[in-house]
């Protein structure tokens, strides 16, 4: 873990830890650290530096296919557009959002064409997603075969870990 994701877990400065469970999306202020652990899923995080404000969706499945059930934000299309917007109604500015993207692990994949797996497509979206908000990507871990855990702080520093 960075030192300074260590120092903000010191007794001395307790940092309130949220987990960020696949369909949720959250918002919060700093000091806080948002924790998930992902697979095929994705987790997008979003941060204003100038306003201290930050959140991270965490979504299973890229899309709904037509005619599936409602929609949720364990589907990335809602997922992603929640996120934005819930940050954007908490006070930050679109100019100033900066994003990290991890997870899209292609766990269990022997045959098959990995550029289909679930966990390519997921990554895929939220790229795609953040490009055409034109909000700078400026870190990802996606891919691969191992399940990651999250913690990301509300000042935008990340740590990244395998799991398994």
């Amino acid at each position: 873990m960075s030192s300074t994701a260590a120092a903000l877990r010191s007794p001395e400065t307790a940092v309130p830890q949220i987990y960020v469970q696949p369909g949720q999306v959250h918002v919060f202020a700093a000091p806080t650290e948002a924790v998930a652990i992902l697979g095929s899923c994705v987790a997008v995080c979003l941060w204003d530096p100038y306003a201290g404000l930050a959140g991270m969706n965490h979504f299973m499945l890229p899309n709904l296919g037509s005619g599936v059930g409602a929609e949720s934000c364990r589907h990335g299309t809602l997922a992603m557009r929640t996120l934005h917007e819930r940050l954007l109604a908490a006070g930050a500015l679109a100019h100033r959002l900066r994003a990290r993207v991890y997870g899209g692990a292609t766990i269990g994949i022997a045959v098959g064409d990995p550029e289909n797996h679930l966990g390519t497509r997921n990554a895929r979206l939220a790229v795609r997603a953040l490009e055409e908000k034109a909000i700078p990507i400026v870190g990802r871990d996606v891919g691969g075969a191992k399940s990651r855990k999250l913690v990301f702080l509300a000042t935008g520093e990340a740590q990244v870990s395998s799991v398994g």
